[in-house]
């Protein structure tokens, strides 16, 4: 392989995190690249600042860098024209040999890189070869600058998931589990009635459970979008709380696959009453039972779960109503279940 097709893997590579298959997650790969460019113009150091209008939105060094870009100097300088020591915008003539290169980011911003020699100047290749780079360099950090967003708001949409009790699985033919989305293996873990084992299989805890997927996933072979004769798709009866999947035939990447979408229902009884409190403006005893409402218990089970007695529970509930401006516990579940204190909460 070439110096040069060497480069362009290095740079590609650090644009996206990844260098070859079986990786966990994305990895900071811009020194890797640095280091590599380094070595190729005979840099003693490197440093590269993606500026995003008036901040930087990333910044990278390998080596000894005296002179870090600047957001002044930065602004003085023309785009994909390469700086030396002496005609730097505000540099000082006496400075080490360096050469600087401002080139501009597709969406906005502009990428800056800084190489450092000590002792004799860079050669007049040396700069060719950082304004032959620059464009791509500023190409391939503002794909890594949208990759990371995008990588960031996936993030935030796993963990909604993930607190709303949401998640998917990719089935084969056969219902054996080809993926499943982040956390949900775990989550099916907590909960009695269902399990993905390690080898992708679902285990359920009877028969009939059994027998409603295989109907399920038959169904949505057939293209029978009611999965298995149900509307609800397949509910899965379990302790804490019940589970449901809807299984569906559904576009994946130009390829139809079926896909089991999973859902269960968040115990209010788990979380704190000190935040369901703050988030309705009601006590913390109310609280308490708000949240044994909202997992549909009954007043008289309310009050036999929190130890209390009837009278106590009606006395709580009047005031409950009050506070929360509803007219009867089908009010409380309401305002509970599209509350937002299930995504503030932790897992």
């Amino acid at each position: 392989m070439s110096e040069e097709s060497d480069l362009i893997e290095a740079l590609l590579a650090a644009a996206t995190g990844h260098v070859g298959h079986g990786e966990t997650g994305p990895q900071d790969l811009w020194p890797a690249f640095l280091d590599r460019l380094a070595a190729a113009i005979s840099a003693d150091g490197l440093c590269l600042v993606a500026f995003d209008q008036d901040r930087a939105s990333g910044r990278w060094q390998v080596g000894r860098v005296t002179a870090p870009p600047d957001l002044a100097a930065v602004a003085r300088m023309r785009l994909d024209r390469v700086y030396s020591q002496v005609d730097l915008p505000g540099a000082e003539g006496d400075r080490m040999p360096l050469r600087w290169l401002r080139s501009p980011m597709p969406g906005g911003g502009s990428a800056v890189l800084v190489a450092e020699r000590q002792g004799r100047d860079f050669r007049a290749v040396d700069g060719a070869r950082l304004s032959g780079l620059g464009r791509f360099v500023a190409r391939a950090l503002a794909g890594w600058r949208l990759l990371r967003a995008e990588r960031a708001h996936a993030a935030f949409d796993r963990m909604a998931a993930q607190r709303l009790g949401v998640g998917w699985l990719l089935l084969g033919p056969s219902g054996r589990v080809r993926a499943a989305s982040p956390g949900l293996a775990e989550g099916l873990a907590a909960r009695a009635g269902l399990r993905l084992r390690a080898d992708g299989w679902l285990d359920f805890t009877d028969d009939e459970m059994a027998q409603a997927f295989g109907r399920a996933l038959a169904a949505a072979q057939a293209g029978d979008d009611r999965a298995g004769g149900t509307r609800s798709g397949v509910l899965v009866p379990t302790r804490d709380p019940a589970i449901r999947l809807a299984i569906r035939a559904e576009d994946q990447l130009g390829d139809r696959a079926l896909v089991a979408w999973v859902r269960w229902q968040r115990p209010a009884g788990n979380e704190p009453p000190d935040r369901i409190a703050a988030a309705f403006g009601i006590s913390r005893s109310e609280a308490r039972l708000a949240a044994r409402i909202a997992d549909g218990m009954s007043l008289a089970e309310a009050a036999a779960d929190l130890g209390w007695t009837i009278e106590t529970a009606r006395s709580t509930s009047k005031q409950l109503f009050a506070r929360m401006g509803v007219e009867g516990q089908t009010g409380v579940v309401r305002e509970m279940l599209s509350s937002p204190i299930w995504l503030a909460a932790g897992r």
